[in-house]
């Protein structure tokens, strides 16, 4: 026995409506769950620049970075921004004590991993990159793909440090300015 038209319009729209949910959980890699973001003491939140070059200074001061004097790669300063030419021309090189993070402007190379960006330093396995002339700064995987790699983006080379601290040790600059 056949259904009513209408009926049968129902039941597919109502098993494409389930499929279309399974496919969104199952493609975005969710279950389902949802679980509240863990909150961290040391959350740093958004800083202007001023804040996060200060903050810069106070970990240098405190030993949670390194840094030695600028050696300078003059043409590949040229195609950084403004902010990222003045950090390098500042520091030349700043590197986390514990040796995972470096940033370098004798390094500032094109980047391996993303077509189109400088890589200008590495942390860990990630790859610290940014587009030529602009100051934002993306870490993206190094051994994905293109079309899978993650990437994670702050304001500046500034704030990438502040927040990498953040997370990495009990810096004083985590509690500051609240």
């Amino acid at each position: 026995m056949l259904l009513p038209l209408k009926e049968v319009e129902v039941i597919w729209l109502t098993l494409l409506g389930v499929l279309l949910v399974l496919g969104y959980f199952f493609l975005s890699g969710r279950d389902g769950a949802t679980e509240a973001a863990p909150m961290r003491d040391d959350f740093i939140p958004t800083v202007s620049l001023e804040e996060a070059r200060a903050g810069v200074r106070e970990l240098l001061a405190a030993g949670i970075y390194v840094s030695d004097p600028p050696a300078l790669n003059v043409e590949a300063l040229k195609q950084l921004g403004p902010i990222t030419r003045e950090f390098f021309m500042t520091y030349g090189k700043i590197w986390s004590e514990g040796g995972g993070l470096e940033l370098a402007a004798t390094a500032v190379a094109s980047s391996e991993h993303r077509p189109g960006h400088l890589s200008i330093g590495h942390s860990e396995d990630w790859d610290i990159v940014q587009r030529p002339g602009q100051d934002e700064v993306f870490i993206v995987e190094g051994s994905e793909g293109l079309a899978s790699a993650p990437e994670i983006c702050f304001s500046s080379v500034y704030h990438l440090l502040v927040e990498e601290a953040g997370k990495d040790s009990a810096s004083r600059w985590a509690h500051a300015g609240r």
